[in-house]
């Protein structure tokens, strides 16, 4: 029995400088996801917001209206020409084909002056114009002239539009605006497939590149 009482404690010698080395890994890996990957600076000009709106505006949507609009007006002039007396009824609906065909294609161009209207009644409103942006690998920091900031965790991500002018980043109900020649850090190509790693991730079923 002396032998078991005076033999060596079994516990490895080193499980506490293992422990500080997976505390030290740990936050080697926040402070790697915090760093500036992408830093953006520009001034949210009336062009940029007609741009931002444009991309607003899907195709899907003016399709629906321009369907909608053509079916509308098919019913009402169906209805003016009938032998039953439904021609104000077909009236009625030439003109609410006609107002969405008109509003289908003045779409953008309404929501452009309302984004302009907006900046220019409250220029308290984040700052004014001016927006500067940093992106990590976590979220998305958008920092206004005085200082202020808004954040967007890429956990909200869920979708990202482009043109050859700017990226434009979706967080729920929200789009934040990347021109193309803001980046003061990194590029536009590389931002481009930042945005698509995160968008389709390695193993997704989705497109590997922006170009979609």
């Amino acid at each position: 029995m002396s032998d078991l009482l005076t033999s060596p404690p079994t516990a490895p010698v080193d499980a506490a400088p293992r422990a500080e080395n997976a505390d030290d890994a740990l936050a080697d890996e926040s402070a790697e996801r915090r760093r500036p990957r992408f830093i953006c600076e520009y001034e949210y000009t009336d062009d940029l917001l007609t741009r931002f709106a444009r991309m607003q505006v899907s195709a899907k949507r003016r399709g629906a209206l321009l369907l909608m609009g053509c079916i509308e007006i098919a019913i009402g002039l169906l209805w003016i020409f009938s032998p039953q007396s439904l021609h104000w009824a077909g009236i009625f609906f030439v003109a609410v084909g006609a107002y969405s065909l008109w509003y289908r294609s003045n779409m953008y161009q309404n929501l452009a002056r309302r984004y302009i209207r907006s900046m220019e009644k409250d220029e308290n409103e984040m700052g004014g114009r001016h927006r500067r942006i940093v992106v990590t690998d976590e979220a998305a920091i958008v920092f206004a002239s005085d200082d202020r900031s808004q954040r967007y965790e890429f956990s909200e991500f869920t979708d990202f539009q482009h043109d050859d002018a700017m990226f434009v980043a979706i967080f729920g109900v929200n789009g934040v605006a990347f021109p193309v020649d803001s980046f003061t850090l990194g590029t536009a190509t590389e931002f481009g497939d930042f945005l698509a790693s995160k968008r389709y991730p390695a193993g997704s079923m989705g497109p590997d590149t922006p170009n979609r």
